[in-house]
């Protein structure tokens, strides 16, 4: 079982890599993933960088990792 907080991508670089080295990937499903509601002004941008990086940044990532 691995853990691994998609925010880190250093992290789950290696993380991905041993995987990629240990298992046959023949398929990914990238469905983690987060949101923010309520008006823009009041939502912090640390936040919203963090939803940007589990969103975006670690499902090309991922994809780009094992293609």
């Amino acid at each position: 079982k691995y853990e691994i907080d998609l925010k880190n991508l250093s992290v789950l670089e290696v993380t991905l890599n041993k995987i990629y080295d240990k298992y046959n990937i023949k398929v990914i499903v990238n469905c983690a993933g987060f949101g923010s509601f309520g008006n823009v002004k009041n939502i912090d941008y640390k936040k919203e960088l963090d939803m940007i990086d589990v969103n975006i940044r670690a499902v090309y990532l991922i994809t780009k990792l094992y293609l």
